[in-house]
């Protein structure tokens, strides 16, 4: 509704380090996703720093999206 001041960002992240790995029941699976998981993913904070950047912007400018994803460092 125009007037609200409510903005909407869509938030795409990466592969994000949390428990969730550890709830895979398939033996093959599991292994992949912890290998998956042990190379390159991003911190719960990444996120959260990604989630305060989109949030703190001045009310005159909208973050439509955003993809967060761990930087490249070879």
């Amino acid at each position: 509704m125009a007037g609200t001041n409510i903005r909407v960002t869509n938030m795409s992240p990466g592969a994000i380090d949390t428990d969730l790995k550890y709830t895979v029941t398939d033996p093959e699976m599991k292994i992949a996703v912890m290998q998956a998981y042990s190379e390159n993913t991003l911190s719960p904070e990444d996120m959260a720093h990604a989630i305060h950047f989109a949030i703190s912007e001045e009310s005159n400018i909208a973050i439509n999206e955003i993809i967060v994803r761990p930087a490249n460092h070879c």
